[in-house]
């Protein structure tokens, strides 16, 4: 895996932890993790299994989908919301991340009130 998707990955688990309200700890302690571990991840040193990122996600709140996206794995069961597939894709800073993500909203909200026709 390149590293720039450990890092990726990482920076993601640590801003949904911080918004979360979560300590290093609280976080580790509900993914059954060593908090050792858990910071190890946040700093992109390595990446994790898929099914040590599931217990990510549902530590986090988080779609597993999106996690998969970053880090470059394949989940056949859905596809990864619009903000995690640009940031796996591009390197986009956050601003722009968000104002897609706010015009995505808006086509997507256009279209299902005009039932899906121009």
């Amino acid at each position: 895996m390149p590293p720039d998707r450990a890092t990726k990955i990482g920076e993601f688990i640590r801003q949904n932890r911080e918004q979360k309200g979560l300590s290093i700890n609280g976080a580790a302690r509900a993914a059954h993790f060593d908090p050792s571990t858990w910071l190890r991840v946040e700093r992109g040193e390595f990446m994790l299994s898929p099914p040590k990122l599931q217990e990510v996600a549902r530590a986090l709140g988080v779609a597993v989908e999106d996690l998969y996206a970053l880090a470059g794995y394949t989940m056949p069961e859905g596809l990864p919301d619009f903000g995690p597939y640009l940031r796996a894709k591009y390197d986009l800073p956050d601003k722009a991340l968000e104002q897609l993500q706010e015009y995505f909203d808006l086509l997507r909200n256009k279209y299902d009130e005009e039932g899906g026709e121009e």
